[in-house]
């Protein structure tokens, strides 16, 4: 039964119970009747992958890549280049849905690289950021004509080695990373800047230079738009020097919404009680406004005559590319917990679960997933005002999946579900190990076609297995 996922509005519990108000997330629809419908596949899925278990929703990230797609186009960058940064999630369900979609992707390793040709991305739609790229990823790169993103000098020098002994037929495409700040240790000053770009002048034969990118830490569009004005100086100087880029990549860290503004506070997330008063030291901001592609319009729009006025001074056309990764994957996954049991310490309440903090990490260190994990019954049961905190099944004492005391409806009992939702974007696998020689979570891929629910292992998934018809697209 499902029944005891949604007694009640989480005001009118709070009321009656005087609970601790949940931190509760935004369900899409198609999640959300994944839950109520067809709760009997998960327990299903439990049994036979085990807990935890995550299910990925490539329609989810179709949808999403369409809108993005269309905030681009709307902004006449028809050729601005959208890149699923890898590293937000190993799923090859969102591999084979960049694939399916006509998207590249961004990645940092020769192994993502190769995942990503695997499932059926063209090299030339391949990114190569990070620092201290591997002459593997280098000699990758150059051979499948991947555009790299150029962190420093001495990369420059490694592609120039490579390409003297192997068998490169055509210019290699990069951009240069412009430094966001004096202290990130990712991209060049304006001086270096200048330098590689006088080095660029005599190696026109050998390189493209097709633009310029950069890394932001934080998620504010004020910082973008700055740097995107950064970079279109960059473009003027650069033609002043013969070359002829005509891209910005912005990267990713786009905002992410998981819950309503009405549900979710700073305050209200972290004025309760945590367990062993170990409070966060940093906490996503999980209502940001606007985020995802909204975000992105808004960015376009306040650079529009900035980068009008570069165009005017090259006499050319410029473009915007990104590398959303959690922006992409916004209600694209969710992961269950299997509860092993409940405790007292004290006079405090423990749930016990079948996983660890390491199978749904959020990406920060010494934080947590501040959304509220749903709760799914086997049977019926009378509302119970009950408060916990999750821990894991590791040995360690600071192990926790939540640390800060939850309310739940009713009490969670032996073989109940905990679903975390829209994890998909870095809590899955970004801290993953096989710690007490435990495996790796699994992955399942849900799809939906004519009403009807299918599941494939992720491990096996290709872009044979998306057919169009199932994309349930959402109105813009």
């Amino acid at each position: 039964m499902i029944e005891t996922l949604w007694l009640a509005s989480q005001q009118s519990l709070s009321k009656v119970f005087k609970m601790t108000p949940r931190l509760s997330p935004i369900i899409h629809p198609h999640i959300s009747g994944l839950l109520k419908e067809h709760s009997s596949e998960l327990y299903k899925l439990i049994d036979l992958l085990g807990s935890p278990l995550h299910i990925v929703f490539p329609e989810r990230m179709q949808d999403t890549i369409k809108h993005f797609r269309q905030i681009l186009d709307d902004a006449t960058m028809q050729d601005g280049q959208i890149y699923f940064a890898a590293k937000a999630n190993k799923a090859n369900g969102f591999l084979a849905t960049s694939a399916a979609a006509g998207i590249g992707a961004d990645v940092s390793s020769a192994q993502e690289f190769m995942a990503v040709l695997n499932a059926g991305v063209p090299g030339r739609s391949i990114s190569v950021s990070g620092p201290s790229k591997l002459p593997a990823l280098l000699a990758l790169a150059v051979l499948h004509n991947a555009c790299i993103a150029i962190d420093e000098p001495n990369e420059l020098s490694s592609i120039i080695e490579l390409v003297d002994r192997l068998p490169v037929m055509r210019p290699v495409r990069i951009h240069l990373r412009l430094s966001a700040s004096d202290k990130s240790r990712f991209g060049m000053t304006t001086e270096v800047i200048n330098e590689m770009l006088f080095r660029l002048t005599q190696l026109q034969s050998k390189f493209q230079l097709e633009g310029f990118s950069f890394h932001v830490a934080g998620y504010e569009s004020k910082d973008r738009v700055f740097m995107i004005g950064k970079a279109c100086k960059a473009i003027e100087r650069a033609y002043t020097n013969g070359l002829k880029p005509t891209h910005i990549n912005i990267g990713g860290g786009l905002k992410t919404t998981y819950a309503k503004a009405s549900d979710w506070d700073l305050e209200q997330a972290t004025n309760r009680e945590f367990a062993g008063g170990v409070k966060p030291q940093f906490v996503y901001p999980y209502t940001g406004q606007p985020s995802g592609y909204l975000q992105l319009k808004e960015i376009l729009e306040v650079t529009k005559q900035t980068i009008k006025d570069t165009e005017n001074a090259i006499g050319r056309s410029l473009v915007v590319d990104l590398e959303p990764g959690r922006a992409l994957l916004d209600q694209a996954g969710i992961t269950l917990f299997r509860v092993r049991g409940v405790r007292a310490i004290g006079k405090q309440w423990l749930i016990m679960v079948d996983g660890n903090s390491r199978s749904l990490a959020e990406f920060w260190r010494n934080s947590e997933f501040f959304i509220d994990p749903l709760l799914i019954t086997k049977s019926s049961r009378d509302p119970e005002s009950f408060t916990a905190c999750i821990a894991s099944n590791t040995c360690l004492e600071s192990d926790y999946l939540a640390r800060r005391f939850i309310p739940f409806e009713t009490r969670p009992l032996t073989g109940d579900l905990l679903i975390y939702v829209n994890t998909a974007g870095y809590q899955m696998d970004s801290k993953e190990s096989e710690f007490h020689r435990l495996p790796i979570p699994s992955k399942v891929v849900a799809l939906k076609s004519a009403g009807i629910w299918h599941f494939i292992k992720d491990n096996i998934i290709s872009v044979a297995d998306l057919p169009a018809s199932s994309i349930e697209s959402d109105q813009i």
